[in-house]
């Protein structure tokens, strides 16, 4: 998928301010608004394309409305702000106009194509587009509101091509008819609102009356005693009562029966304020183990579920494991408190016993780069890695694969932007052998666009040696201005149900079965099994098969809600 990146710019241009001079106010009051314009042309130009003559003029305070819109004929504007009490029931009425007639046709919007020293502008009329005005020389534009006030822009037409003529305005007289207002209005008392408009003194009286409505929630933080500490990776933590004492706490004063912990899991939280989510700051499932007696005891410790901020796990609307990565922070912090009610406790989730249940023969296992060092844009929460320019060509990226399955396929998707404006061959090879090419598109001659990205997908199934994969990007044919950004790639691959420094995280079959899974290759026979699919609240498998360094457990999968497990 390629995708451009624009950076959008937000203007918003008083005009009323920067050329006042063509703007005339002949009557104000709360029913009307009338309004005389004279644009001032600043130079006329005649310029011949294709054998015909065209005519381009110059107007202060005005834009080319159309300007992105290659081959069509350019729609001067000039817009002007006023206040409305309503959206609807306005109209529009031309009073008087005096024009001019120029002979020939207005300049069309030229395509802008770039060489290595220059832009060059190339004029293709579209060839089902007509050299006619089309609509009227005054009308509505967008509506909207700054703070309470009600805004409407105006948009005028001083230039009007027809068929191989050009009507130039010198003065339009129109007037703005108000509608009722639909509730009740206020003064508006902000004084950094009257240059908003042009009608402010009738205008200010118009402000959207609004009940302030307080959303009155108490937050979990608000009493007690917290402390924070960071998960830095995904796994099992063990929190004994040096590490509380580290963090400043009295334990002669803790009820260990009332130890909570609390987290969001390392999600990002809704970007739209309005969506709900159970992504939340909530407390989350522990063991306290020596907590009983009601003291916490050099031998006593507790057990959690952690991870940082970049982890994986199934997505039910994509139907496949997915990586989560949290956008606003590096880290993902615990918050501990005690007291009061007593904690939220890790469950057991009972081994199955039944005969014939399908052996899961291997998992599904990821590994990923994603590096944030560099924002090409200079805005928003797009940022990037390392670097491909005309002296680095080329980089290498290691990845040891756990218990590989041998020549079973592996898969990649990989996300690179090119930020220059010419295009840049790229391949990726997997253990000296081609997996992928393709030509990175650039961004031409948008002046606006900082990159284009391409995300790309290739697999591989042959030769692996010691569990590494030997991932290489290379562009080429670099010029000086080159310069291409790694953002990310993901590896999955068939893993072994095989365990590395007593410690394995799998997931299940994606289907509706008993399913058993025998994990080898432990150091010890203390093995413990916890379902990790619901970070808040996980539990650890009952009643499982051990024998030496390996454990056996069957557990109900559903389709649509693959588990994940983790083994320590």
């Amino acid at each position: 998928m390629k995708t451009r990146f624009s950076l959008l710019f937000l203007f918003f241009i008083l005009n009323l301010l920067l050329h006042a001079q063509d703007i005339k106010i002949l009557s104000s009051s709360a029913s009307s608004l009338v309004i005389e314009y004279r644009p001032d042309y600043s130079d006329t130009t005649y310029q011949i394309i294709n054998g015909e003559n065209y005519i381009s003029l110059k107007i202060p305070g005005t834009f080319v409305e159309n300007f992105f819109n290659k081959g069509e004929t350019q729609r001067l504007v000039r817009e002007l702000n006023i206040g409305v009490p309503s959206e609807f029931g306005n109209t529009i009425q031309i009073l008087s106009s005096d024009f001019s007639i120029l002979h020939g046709k207005y300049i069309i919007n030229p395509e802008f194509q770039t060489d290595s020293i220059s832009f060059r502008k190339n004029y293709n009329l579209l060839p089902t587009q007509q050299n006619n005005f089309q609509g009227e020389i005054v009308s509505f534009g967008d509506y909207g509101l700054i703070r309470s006030l009600p805004v409407q822009t105006i948009k005028v037409y001083p230039v009007v091509a027809e068929e191989n003529q050009i009507r130039v305005y010198k003065r339009i007289v129109f007037s703005i008819s108000f509608g009722r207002s639909p509730g009740e209005t206020e003064l508006i008392t902000e004084n950094f609102l009257e240059g908003a408009v042009i009608n402010w003194d009738v205008a200010k009286r118009w402000g959207i009356k609004r009940e302030v409505q307080l959303a009155k929630t108490t937050s979990t933080l608000a009493a007690g005693t917290w402390y924070r500490f960071e998960a830095p990776e995904e796994g099992i933590y063990r929190i004994d009562r040096a590490f509380l004492q580290n963090l400043g706490i009295d334990m002669n004063s803790i009820d260990p029966r009332t130890i909570k912990i609390f987290s969001t899991g390392g999600y990002n939280l809704p970007e739209d304020y309005t969506v709900t989510t159970n992504r939340v700051f909530q407390q989350i499932a522990i063991s306290v183990v020596g907590e009983a007696d009601g003291r916490f005891d050099s031998g006593d410790y507790i057990l959690f579920y952690g991870r940082g901020p970049e982890f994986w796990e199934y997505n039910p609307s994509f139907r496949r494991i997915m990586r989560e990565k949290n956008y606003y922070s590096k880290k993902n912090y615990y918050w501990l408190t005690f007291g009061g009610a007593t904690g939220k406790r890790i469950t057991e989730k009972q081994s199955l016993s039944q005969s014939g249940a399908f052996q899961q023969p291997f998992t599904f296992a990821y590994r990923s780069l994603d590096r944030d060092t560099i924002n090409i844009g200079k805005s928003g929460r797009e940022y990037f890695g390392d670097e491909f320019n005309q002296t680095t060509l080329s980089r290498t990226y290691l990845s040891t694969l756990n218990g590989l399955l041998p020549s079973t396929r592996i898969n990649y998707k990989f996300r690179l932007v090119n930020a220059s404006s010419a295009n840049v061959p790229l391949r990726v090879d997997e253990s000296n052998t081609q997996i992928y090419s393709s030509s990175m598109s650039g961004y031409g001659a948008d002046k606006y666009s900082y990159g284009q990205d391409l995300e790309g997908n290739a697999f591989y199934s042959g030769s692996i040696q010691d569990e590494r994969s030997n991932l290489k990007f290379t562009i080429s044919s670099a010029t000086p201005s080159t310069k291409v950004y790694l953002d990310y790639f993901e590896l999955e691959y068939r893993r072994r149900f095989s365990a590395v420094n007593d410690n394995y995280l799998f997931f299940s079959r994606d289907t509706s079965a008993v399913i058993q899974y025998t994990i080898l290759n432990f150091s010890n026979s203390s093995i413990q099994v916890y379902d990790i699919s619901d970070y808040a609240n996980i539990k650890v498998i009952t009643n499982p098969s051990i024998s030496g360094g390996q454990i056996t457990f069957q557990a109900q999968e559903t389709i649509n809600k693959v588990s994940k497990y983790l083994a320590v």
